[in-house]
């Protein structure tokens, strides 16, 4: 079965496309430079990103709207879903009853 090649916080492998919190990737101030420097790609232009054979994506960045996910298997640097984007922090509104005025 495949779960998905994005780990959460808890080191679990996910979608791409889930709601949950990312792991973020430990490296070096110079090693992020360069990971910085590298082409981002959409998430919808990769194939089979969620194949964890091929890809292990982890979050670089921790303000919202800076952030990206990189792969250092392929050394991949590719934009958020909005479940990554989003992560835990989404609220949906509970369904509202209508009114027939």
């Amino acid at each position: 079965m495949n779960t998905g090649a994005s780990f959460n916080t808890k080191n679990e492998l996910v979608k791409a496309t889930n709601f949950s919190n990312r792991k973020p990737f430990e490296a070096s101030k110079h090693d992020l430079k360069l990971i910085k420097e590298l082409e981002i790609i959409n998430y919808e232009d990769i194939i089979d990103v969620d194949n964890p054979s091929i890809y292990n994506w982890y979050q670089i960045g921790d303000n919202k709207y800076n952030r990206f996910m990189y792969c250092p298997k392929t050394h991949t640097r590719r934009t958020q879903t909005m479940g990554e984007f989003y992560g835990d922090d989404v609220y949906i509104l509970p369904m509202q009853r209508r009114s027939n005025v």
